[in-house]
């Protein structure tokens, strides 16, 4: 028989629920506070996946196995180029990024429904697979990645900010327009100011303005965090 089931790495009480309102079976569940960590219930999970492509935080893993195999696989989000070529050898890492075995590409999936977050599975032995979160492919040729399912003919944009789906391209924009500073950035497209404030998307932002303008990311200036850094109710604040 076989199980699919999701692994869910979200420690933060930070108010974030893409994951919540994207299964449509109900199966993850933040509720009120939206502060709350995700609850997953495996009876309502149909294995969809759609939770893994859409968390911000990118912790969130579809585990698929086998009665009596002694290999899973592990679907993974990915957002590195080039893509992995389905028949790879991969690099098996843990959450801390240490190596704990290798496995096999087994499906390469980036489509308009994933929001740019390419899909990896890799075929991992039990032992190691309910360890593995991410994976590590060692080049050893130039040959270009074949094409995959769903790729898109360009990769030149993609999302920076997820809670308010801000895209490279707007920020490109602005910085012609001379508008660099990260506070500034905040004011004109509402990077980071949505539901995480700025904790999934900080460092990436920053990286490609650096990029862009050639700027340091000291240069670039960092917004400060003002009260309340997360969602409350007025009667909150009142009483």
């Amino acid at each position: 028989m076989k199980r699919k089931y999701i692994l869910i790495d979200c420690f933060q009480d930070i108010p974030c629920n893409p994951c919540e309102e994207i299964c449509p079976h109900k199966a993850i569940e933040v509720g009120s506070p939206i502060t709350r960590t995700p609850r997953y219930y495996e009876e309502r999970c149909d294995g969809c996946a759609k939770c893994v492509a859409v968390c911000p935080g990118l912790c969130i893993y579809l585990v698929e196995e086998e009665e009596g195999s002694d290999k899973m696989t592990i679907t993974l989000p990915y957002e590195f180029l080039p893509l992995p070529r389905k028949g790879e050898l991969a690099s098996v890492l843990d959450y801390n990024g240490r190596e704990v075995g290798q496995g096999i590409v087994k499906r390469v999936k980036n489509t308009k429904s994933e929001n740019g977050t390419a899909l990896i599975s890799v075929e991992v032995s039990r032992a190691i697979g309910l360890a593995a979160r991410n994976i590590l492919i060692r080049k050893t040729d130039d040959s270009e990645p074949e094409l995959v399912e769903g790729e898109r003919e360009s990769f030149t944009d993609f999302q920076i900010c997820r809670c308010e789906e801000v895209l490279l391209s707007e920020l490109r924009t602005l910085a012609k327009m001379g508008i660099v500073f990260a506070p500034n950035l905040r004011r004109f497209s509402r990077v980071g100011l949505g539901l995480c404030q700025g904790k999934a998307c900080s460092e990436l932002m920053f990286s490609e303005l650096s990029n862009i303008t050639g700027m340091t990311v000291g240069e670039l200036g960092h917004p400060k965090a003002r009260p309340p850094v997360r969602p409350i109710k007025l009667r909150e604040l009142f009483g």
